[in-house]
């Protein structure tokens, strides 16, 4: 396998050879934006030499963009206005639509890393295999006023494409997922999120305490809804015409306490929605939700909370409680923020109930526009935030092996997602690969502690049959591990017999070590399991 670093770099100096040539063929391609105007090079206004250059050159906004200034990383851009941006401790960006971990919509990311005097090739990651590297096609495109390296079908959790930038001894690495003709709607979003992001992007000077900003603090109001503002909670959202707002209710711990409604807090044949904000002390997102999940369930005798995650609030995760028993069924979502805990309550998250359609269009409008003011809730203070954002996400998938049923013929060689072995399973075992089409398992304990391996007792959940089947949020820096036991009454019956086949072949419990930066996101934290009776 020696042969491909060289192969690789071969390519790049071929191309870089070349770098007249762009995806546009010579000419600058357009997007439109959600307005139906097209956004190109020609809407950067005509700049200064690179040493010069200023905000004040960079695309401006128009119906159906924000425009994004990070000077503290020295660049800016426009992206369409339904996506968020969340900034993790280490400065990188992630573009997304109402959640990290939603993939019915494109999602684009953007990492930042000193050159340190290594040239392109030294840049540009390592592709393990020959099928990964023939299926990447390689361009340059010019970005901003630097040549950029464009790297297509990258392999990985969704095909992407990334371009790789070198600027005033900086590396710009964006990541657009989710795109290509397999993703069909959702992969032609991502080219036109690619197109605006890369047709509008401008290196500016670097200003290195400037704050990130990203479109308007709190979000312009259509027609048909109203913007609502808490000045002294510190949020502001978008509400349907028609809702009335009474903003002077207190907690019984003091907290402050907003009723959404359409006659009154009491209406019952309307959806409502109850905000309180109260201080979250040194409590992480996962323990206020674990302590949330055992209020309700000593409270309400029989009650199981099953919470999910993967949702955002401004850039900053949040949990969700679904159809808690009350007067009325209820949908709780939970986030913490500068160390103050807001928690959301939609009445009613009942199918059954006439004003159901409501509430999910209230849901859906307060979740796609609540945004935190950062303010002191003491005087009005502009603060920092300081929620600890780092997580850890991964998948408990099961690792299929199609070997052949009992009275079958003996298989000569290894089937595809097969490899040969000894262990209990037979004669041959899942090859410790996760392919796209392998599903989760659902309702797998997995523990959290707080270490090197073997560590636990810090946090657990359950997995969940979605894309992403588990998640710890709200993490600082800090060493982690992440473990499983097959033996332990919640896992035994839904794993015995088999065996794990990833991150390594054991059968008893398996675990890894993670180490977090600030802020740092980590995904792919996963476990392959291979079921002894199962294909």
């Amino acid at each position: 396998m020696e042969h491909k670093p060289f192969l690789l770099i071969f390519l790049f100096v071929l191309l870089l050879g070349l770098g007249a040539c762009n995806s546009a063929g010579g000419s600058e391609p357009e997007v439109e934006d959600s307005s139906g105007s097209a956004v190109g090079n020609d809407d950067i206004k005509d700049a200064p030499p690179a040493d010069k250059i200023s905000v004040d050159n960079c695309a401006e906004a128009g119906p159906g963009t924000h425009q994004l200034v990070d000077a503290a990383q020295g660049i800016c851009f426009l992206y369409p206005d339904n996506y968020d941006v969340f900034q993790g401790e280490d400065g990188s960006l992630t573009l997304y639509v109402r959640s990290l971990l939603n993939t019915e919509a494109p999602l684009a990311s953007i990492h930042f890393a000193s050159l340190d005097g290594r040239s392109i090739q030294e840049v540009i990651p390592d592709y393990p295999s020959d099928a990964e590297l023939a299926a990447m096609s390689l361009l340059t495109i010019e970005l901003g006023s630097e040549q950029a390296t464009v790297l297509d079908n990258l392999p990985g959790q969704d095909t992407n494409r990334r371009i790789i930038a070198l600027h005033d001894g900086l590396v710009v690495d964006i990541m657009v997922a989710r795109i290509g003709a397999d993703y069909g709607s959702v992969g032609e979003q991502a080219e036109a999120l690619y197109e605006m992001i890369t047709n509008s992007f401008q290196f500016i000077g670097i200003e290195p305490e400037a704050p990130l900003l990203a479109g308007p603090e709190c979000p312009d109001a259509p027609t048909g809804t109203t913007l609502f503002t808490n000045a002294e909670d510190g949020f502001c959202l978008l509400l349907p015409d028609g809702y009335a707002v009474d903003d002077s209710l207190t907690t019984e711990s003091g907290g402050g306490e907003t009723a959404v409604y359409v006659n009154s807090p009491q209406d019952v044949t309307h959806a409502r929605l109850f905000i309180t904000v109260e201080d979250a002390g040194s409590l992480t997102l996962d323990e206020v939700t674990t302590a949330k999940r055992a209020e309700l369930e000593s409270a309400i005798p029989g009650f199981e909370a099953i919470w999910s995650f993967g949702y955002m609030m401004d850039g900053v995760p949040a949990n969700q409680i679904d159809q808690v028993p009350g007067q009325d069924l209820s949908r709780q979502v939970v986030a913490v923020h500068n160390g103050i805990l807001y928690t959301l309550t939609f009445v009613p998250d009942d199918p059954a109930e006439g004003s159901y359609t409501d509430m999910q269009t209230l849901y859906d409008m307060v979740m796609d526009s609540f945004s935190f003011t950062f303010t002191d809730r003491n005087g009005g203070v502009e603060v920092s935030p300081s929620t600890p954002t780092g997580s850890i996400f991964g998948w408990v998938w099961h690792d299929v092996c199609q070997s052949g049923k009992e009275g079958e013929p003996s298989l000569t060689s290894a089937p595809e997602g097969c490899i040969e072995s000894t262990s209990p399973p037979g004669s041959y075992q899942a090859d410790g690969r996760k392919d796209p089409l392998e599903p989760v398992i659902p309702e797998i304990v997995v523990r959290l502690g707080q270490g090197a391996c073997p560590a636990a007792g810090l946090a657990e959940v359950k997995t969940i049959e979605t894309d992403i089947s588990y998640s710890f949020a709200g993490l600082n820096a800090g060493t982690y591990c992440v473990s499983i036991s097959p033996l332990e009454e919640a896992n035994f019956s839904l794993l015995i017999p088999g065996i794990w086949t990833y991150p390594e072949m054991s059968e008893g419990t398996i675990g890894m070590t993670v180490t977090l930066e600030e802020g740092q996101n980590v995904y792919d934290i996963n476990f392959g399991w291979d079921h002894q009776f199962l294909p």
